[in-house]
């Protein structure tokens, strides 16, 4: 599918929603069990938001699915992770518990590093 980057992230949007009303959620139901603050989904739906896109693997979790299922047919097959993505990305993911300002540092780190790789070759 090559569409537009905000395409896909109204249609991740949009599945999501779908999801949460297909399992029997109110938007703000969904909210309180996520811990979120009120209006959160609303922000999505309007574009104001996309922090859907960084807890997507909770929110598939909540709704007793994948993340990958509900990406499924939306990305590009070229969007596969290679090994060293898929690895790099779940140590990514289990500094989610580390407090904002070490885990931002993290993040920083790591893409200093890459930067300086990709510039050096």
């Amino acid at each position: 599918m090559n569409t537009p980057e905000i395409d896909v992230r109204e249609e991740i949007c949009r599945r999501i929603c779908d999801a949460i009303k297909d399992r029997g959620f109110t938007y703000r139901a969904f909210e309180e069990l996520m811990g979120w603050r009120e209006k959160t989904i609303s922000n999505w739906r309007r574009g104001l938001s996309h922090s859907y896109m960084h807890y997507l693997p909770e929110i598939a979790q909540a709704l007793g699915t994948t993340p990958m299922k509900l990406l499924e047919g939306i990305l590009p097959h070229d969007h596969s992770l290679e090994s060293e993505e898929e690895a790099l990305l779940l140590l990514y993911r289990k500094s989610y518990g580390l407090p904002t300002h070490r885990r931002r540092a993290l993040f920083e780190t790591i893409e200093s590093i890459i930067r300086l790789y990709l510039t050096d070759t």
